[in-house]
């Protein structure tokens, strides 16, 4: 991720949209690290709370980072192999929608709600 510098071409595209939920560059680098590795974004919580961020905002950037890794990454890997082979095309597609969408909205959504508070 680094090597690559996809993190490096995500963070200015992300952060217009995830400055009006008023993240600065620490909550903005900890959604972008959890879109790849939610585990290596635990470090980043920590470094958060020992920079006495309020604790609604760390959760916010959690739930965001995880709705979001959910969405992109989860589904892809696990979810959509898994359903393919059981189910045909239409049943698996909604199985997707049902498994991924809903929470990765819920999360998303709960993370909006604590940002914006």
């Amino acid at each position: 991720m680094l090597k690559s510098g996809i993190s490096d071409k995500m963070t200015p595209a992300l952060s217009p949209i995830l400055g009006k939920l008023g993240l600065d560059s620490l909550g903005i680098t900890y959604i972008t690290t959890a879109i790849f590795s939610p585990r290596a974004a635990y470090g980043i919580a920590k470094v958060m709370l020992g920079y006495n961020y309020p604790m609604q905002k760390v959760l916010g950037c959690m739930f965001l980072g995880n709705g979001l890794f959910v969405l992109l990454n989860e589904s892809w890997v696990r979810i959509l192999p898994f359903y393919s082979g059981l189910y045909p095309r239409e049943v698996t597609l909604r199985l997707l929608f049902l498994q991924v969408g809903l929470s990765s909205l819920y999360n998303i959504f709960l993370a909006i709600v604590l940002l914006k508070l």
